[in-house]
């Protein structure tokens, strides 16, 4: 397989095709999480029922805290501003979870329907989040208030 990225691969217009991988669909070479989930379900049975939140998704929550905690100190607090990081993870044939980059300034293009959806997501709820009393600490403690937002440290 190969890495792409897709703000650059949006510029392909073989990009938007259709591809097919054994039985599964891939469009605009990129699945969201659902469809990864349903992927590895299915290829990797033998793990579980959801290898996804078992396996990988511990591992992406590591990577982004272990990359935050050992930049904290070089990190500028500054007042009524926030920080919104794209990460890149890459996931090898045994389900290893490897941090490519962490990006300060992600694109927020609607470059797919998977981006667009994602997207819209962060921007409609990351500023309720950071809106709602105490920085978000308030919407992020309660229940069913996240949307797709999880905190992963206190």
């Amino acid at each position: 397989m190969h890495l792409t990225n897709a703000s650059i691969n949006v510029y392909n217009p073989a990009e938007k095709k259709v591809k097919k991988r054994g039985k599964y669909t891939i469009t605009h070479n990129m699945w969201d999480r659902g469809e990864f989930q349903h992927y590895l379900s299915n290829e990797y049975a033998h793990l579980g029922d959801d290898p996804y939140t078992d396996k990988i998704e511990p591992q992406i929550k590591e990577g982004v805290l272990a990359s935050l905690l050992a930049v904290k100190d070089q990190m500028v607090h500054r007042d009524r501003s926030h920080a919104l990081f794209g990460y890149d993870f890459m996931v090898d044939e045994d389900l290893n979870v490897w941090l490519i980059e962490v990006n300060c300034s992600p694109s927020m293009e609607y470059s797919s329907p998977t981006t667009e959806r994602l997207c819209k997501q962060v921007l409609t709820e990351l500023p309720r989040i950071l809106l709602d009393g105490d920085h978000g600490r308030e919407a992020l403690d309660g229940p069913d208030t996240t949307g797709g937002f999880e905190r992963i440290y206190n």
